[in-house]
């Protein structure tokens, strides 16, 4: 069923072709679904193709890392959903994916790319009038997106949770480690900033 499900949602809802602007540099990319996310070698190709360069194996090396962590987040997020046999759980999914869907465009369009632009021209993130490193920036906003997608999974289970009781622990679970990582992202911010 939840297969299914994310393959609604990749048909609905997901949108092949995007484009995010960084510095008045517009950038193209497609969304493969979920799990794929992004197509690793024609991403690499893209990037060469737009910004004239040659990436060096540990640019892409480092690109696919950054994928694959999307993946694994995106997987680690469903698996603990299945085997749940609840009233509306396909309308509690489907919203849920899609929300997941959206989180991971917006990081790609706004960090991902971000961060691919300034690595290219050697200079620092500047935000709210501080600069950040750019390598700890990323980390940091990975966590962001970790953070977002774990109160997506609370509002989830809160919603499936209305009229019995039986995922109080995991709601409790959910809200601490909403707490560590609100945590862990204050202290990356703190690091990234130079």
């Amino acid at each position: 069923m939840l297969n299914d499900i994310v393959e609604y949602v990749n048909q609905k809802y997901t949108k092949e072709n995007q484009f995010t602007i960084i510095n008045e540099v517009r950038f193209n990319w497609q969304f493969k679904g979920f799990p794929e996310i992004l197509n690793i070698s024609e991403f690499c190709t893209y990037i060469e193709t737009k910004l004239q360069i040659s990436l060096t194996k540990l640019q892409e090396d480092d690109f696919f890392t950054k994928i694959k962590q999307m993946r694994t987040l995106f997987l680690d997020f469903i698996k603990d959903l299945k085997g749940f046999k609840k009233e509306n759980l396909e309308t509690y999914l489907k919203t849920y994916i899609k929300k997941i869907y959206f989180a991971i465009k917006d990081f790609i369009n706004s960090i991902l790319f971000e961060y691919i632009f300034f690595s290219y021209i050697h200079a620092d993130i500047y935000l709210n009038y501080k600069h950040y490193d750019i390598d700890l920036f990323y980390i940091w906003q990975f966590t962001n997106l970790e953070l977002s997608m774990t109160k997506l999974k609370k509002q989830l289970f809160i919603s499936m949770n209305r009229t019995e009781k039986e995922l109080d622990f995991v709601i409790k679970e959910l809200d601490q480690k909403i707490v560590f990582l609100k945590s862990k992202s204050k202290k990356e911010e703190l690091e990234a900033i130079i």
